[in-house]
């Protein structure tokens, strides 16, 4: 159901916050600016990159130029955004997580095994096969991949979700993170979620994950196939003691990227945009 000027005029607020854009026109972005409201955007996705197209993705397209600022996760798709208006900021993803040192698996529980958890996509599909050709058995958990033609070293598992996810995260010695198009240079909810969780990430070289981590030392970062293979056969040898220490190393790195404080983050940025309104009305 599309967002209209109508309800602008109900709520009066002092800021119009929209999610991604898919549900709102450019009419009603310009008749908040007009009302001085400050109009802000944050798209979870890169909004230059469209799987398919709708009517909702030609809306995030049309409304991105009326916007008073914008909120990116990504760096580079921050660069574009400054090119259309310089007050784009970038707030990466970020996790909530409870577990504690004590959910740590005992020896006898952790799977010595390569885990990816997520839907399929052709870039997933085709690494995950690869990998598995290469001899690194892996256990599967998703919707979407049954009539995907799997190698025989992957086993199929369904989706986990909810509170039963920190747990499969904390089972495996290494959790694969693979970037979608939206984000192969960048990072996802997983680089946070998966050392949240207390486990070992194997994830894509980029300069966001080596600005949040440390590499080899509370996350893994491979750049080629022939990398994440090396990697893999090292961990899965690793004692359960080493193993216990990366644990240990990648929960203390992520949990300062919390929910909590990306909000504060985004509410100082909008306060302050507010309180010294010196941005241009489309």
């Amino acid at each position: 159901m599309l967002f209209r000027s109508e309800e602008i005029d109900r709520f009066n607020p002092d800021c119009l916050l929209v999610f991604k854009g898919a549900e709102i026109l450019p009419r009603s972005i310009l008749y908040a600016n007009q009302k001085k409201i400050l109009t802000a955007n944050y798209n979870p996705d890169n909004p230059f990159i469209f799987i398919s197209y709708g009517n909702g993705k030609r809306n995030i397209s049309k409304t991105i130029t009326t916007y008073r600022c914008h909120f990116t996760y990504n760096l580079e798709t921050a660069k574009i955004l400054k090119k259309i208006n310089p007050n784009t900021f970038v707030i990466p993803f970020g996790v909530n997580s409870t577990a504690t040192e004590n959910d740590i698996l005992p020896e006898h529980a952790e799977k010595l095994k390569v885990c990816f958890y997520g839907g399929p996509d052709k870039k997933r599909y085709e690494f995950l096969n690869l990998l598995a050709a290469h001899g690194i058995d892996i256990d599967l958990y998703g919707n979407g991949w049954k009539n995907k033609n799997l190698h025989d070293r992957i086993s199929l598992f369904p989706e986990v979700t909810g509170e039963n996810l920190g747990h499969l995260i904390r089972s495996y010695r290494i959790q694969l993170n693979i970037l979608s198009l939206h984000n192969e240079q960048s990072h996802n909810m997983r680089s946070f979620e998966i050392p949240a969780h207390f486990g070992i990430q194997l994830a894509p070289k980029t300069v966001e994950h080596e600005d949040f981590f440390q590499n080899e030392v509370s996350i893994f970062l491979y750049d080629s196939l022939e990398d994440a293979v090396k990697i893999i056969t090292r961990l899965s040898n690793l004692s359960y003691h080493d193993a216990i220490v990366l644990r240990r190393n990648s929960y203390i790195a992520a949990v300062k990227h919390s929910y909590k404080n990306r909000i504060s983050n985004f509410s100082d940025i909008l306060i302050n945009l507010r309180n010294n309104d010196q941005l241009e009305t489309t």
